[in-house]
């Protein structure tokens, strides 16, 4: 077994933990309760350098502070996860704990008390080179803050302290010769407990990993105004579990002056894994949801796959739309049991 499989079952086991998490077991369980260093079975990460940076906001402003490692000879052995409080026989610390470097790995380290990413908008940019063999970038989150909108997506999210830490592995777009790399993001407030949160950026970061290139969103939702009511809620619960969503409300800046014939065509038709079709007399009555619905069939007429999943408030009957085609009643369903439905579809499609 490769070590990128190794680390695959591993990353699909905190996904688990995580719906634990969300399914309100008995113990609110997070991946560091069972991935130790050492255990066998769990790599450490061997990029040739690191970086790890702590965010924290000063007058408003945000700076950073941190450490640069680099190796002795070929790559360093860089470990994610440990018992909270102790430091692995043979490694140190690095950020205040939030990873560790097996020492005989180490050659360099550096520490840079304070330096200020750069700002692009409401962004947040960080750009360094990167050799061959890889860069492993550690953030640490200002206090009560999230990531929002990070490119490229992280590899993994944890708890760390009382933040929300992430890591990326980073590598030259040429592996024989090293070459600039960046990472973007936003910041938002925490609006959920931090195990929760964490457990929805790993969801997210899963959900990412089973898009295809070409395909933003998760879930598109198609419904008509006159139910926005409900689907408003499903949508807002979706987003916070982790869930890319096509929302025209969560949209209004992309949507602004754009030709929403060609731009819809596109999202119903090649930029979602799977479109929620919110079926009722009023869909069946407008003209954009009739071309909404149009453009999600010929996407599942082409692929000859569930693409399109029906969500009935009614009866109504829709052209193209089989009566065998199985669909889930929201009579007496919430928009919170719909959106886990949702979650679970997703988790378990293999697309």
């Amino acid at each position: 077994m490769s070590r990128a499989d190794e680390r695959r079952i591993w990353f699909r086991i905190g996904i688990n933990l995580a719906n634990d998490i969300f399914g309100g077991g008995v113990k609110r369980r997070c991946v560091t309760d069972v991935l130790q260093p050492g255990d066998e079975g769990m790599p450490p990460e061997e990029p040739y350098s690191l970086i790890a940076v702590q965010l924290d906001f000063a007058n408003r402003e945000l700076q950073c502070r941190g450490e640069r490692v680099v190796a002795a000879d070929q790559f360093l052995r860089v470990c994610w996860y440990t018992t909270q409080g102790s430091i692995p026989k043979d490694y140190q610390s690095v950020l205040g704990g939030v990873v560790f470097v097996h020492k005989p790995s180490l050659g360099t380290s550096i520490s840079f008390p304070s330096l200020a990413p750069t700002i692009r908008g409401d962004r947040y940019a960080w750009r360094d080179v990167v050799q061959p063999s890889g860069l492993m970038y550690v953030m640490v989150l200002p206090q009560a803050h999230t990531i929002k909108e990070p490119k490229p997506i992280p590899t993994e999210a944890k708890k760390f302290e009382d933040r929300v830490a992430l890591f990326w592995l980073l590598y030259p777009d040429e592996r024989h010769s090293a070459s600039s790399v960046a990472v973007e993001w936003s910041l938002s407030p925490l609006r959920q407990s931090l195990d929760i949160e964490v457990a929805s950026i790993n969801r997210a970061i899963f959900f990412a990993s089973k898009r295809e290139r070409k395909t933003d969103y998760d879930i598109a939702l198609s419904f008509a105004g006159e139910d926005r009511a409900y689907v408003d809620q499903v949508a807002s619960e979706l987003t916070q579990k982790g869930v890319r969503v096509f929302y025209d409300e969560f949209e209004e800046d992309k949507l602004w002056g754009v030709d929403l014939y060609e731009y819809l065509s596109e999202i119903y038709q090649k930029r979602a894994r799977f479109t929620v079709m919110f079926i009722s007399q009023r869909y069946g009555e407008k003209l954009w949801t009739k071309f909404e619905r149009k453009a999600a069939q010929a996407r599942a007429f082409s692929e000859s796959r569930e693409y399109i999943l029906p969500a009935r408030f009614d009866d109504t009957e829709l052209p193209g739309m089989l009566p065998t085609t199985g669909y889930i009643r929201l009579t007496g369903r919430s928009p919170s049991s719909l959106a886990e439905l949702i979650i679970k579809k997703l988790e378990s499609a293999d697309i």
